[in-house]
């Protein structure tokens, strides 16, 4: 996990930030970050911030761009398992 510091500054930092609501269009939006990974991940008073690292699709909106930050509110608890969805990096 990250510090509150660099969570803020992520969140401050979303260029085009949009509202995507439905299971279905959720459901969508993760789909089209399959070939990407976690890089980064901080839960904060019931949000969670997953930094997805997937440059050829980040550049096709910005040359500049190599990952997406996706916010998720109001999320209930849960776990991730290293090796089941996360990759270990060395």
């Amino acid at each position: 996990m990250e510090t509150a510091g660099s969570y803020t500054e992520t969140i401050q930092s979303i260029v085009m930030p949009m509202k995507i609501e439905g299971s279905a269009n959720i459901s969508d939006v993760f789909s089209i970050f399959h070939d990407g990974g976690i890089v980064r991940c901080h839960e904060e008073n019931g949000s969670l911030l997953l930094e997805v690292e997937i440059q050829y699709l980040a550049e096709r909106i910005s040359p500049a761009f190599r990952k997406f930050a996706v916010l998720l509110e109001d999320i209930t608890p849960f776990s991730l398992q290293k090796g089941l969805f996360l990759e270990e990096r060395s």
